[in-house]
């Protein structure tokens, strides 16, 4: 649990270093604090991670799975528990970094309507 944590915080660090200029978007009202889960296959472990998040939760405060690529129910059991879900799918970009990435660039567009940076395409 503790890398999880130390990991959310780096990505909180990394979105919020700046304020946004819009304040509403897709997501609605600008949350205070946003969870950032991204996942591959956790259905197993998705329902007691998301239970044990959202309960510290405010109630403008946000819960985002990245279903990064599952063949499992892991979107569907996340939306089921209140979680808001964003499925990636992508044949070439794989793994936590570019899950995390995508993550960022989804909450960087809505909050400020223009991408963080390009990534560069695995070779």
């Amino acid at each position: 649990m503790v890398p999880v944590l130390f990991f959310t915080v780096q990505i909180f660090a990394a979105v919020f270093l700046h304020k946004p200029s819009v304040a509403i978007s897709k997501l609605g009202a600008k949350p205070k604090i946003i969870v950032l889960i991204p996942a591959h296959n956790e259905s197993i472990v998705i329902s007691e991670t998301i239970k044990s998040i959202l309960p510290q939760l405010a109630a403008l405060d946000r819960l985002v799975v990245v279903a990064d690529n599952c063949i499992d129910d892991t979107a569907l059991i996340a939306k089921k528990l209140g979680a808001d879900v964003v499925e990636r799918t992508s044949s070439s970009n794989k793994g936590k970094g570019f899950a995390v990435y995508f993550s960022v660039e989804i909450l960087a567009m809505a909050y400020n309507k223009k991408p963080v940076r390009k990534m560069p395409k695995r070779s």
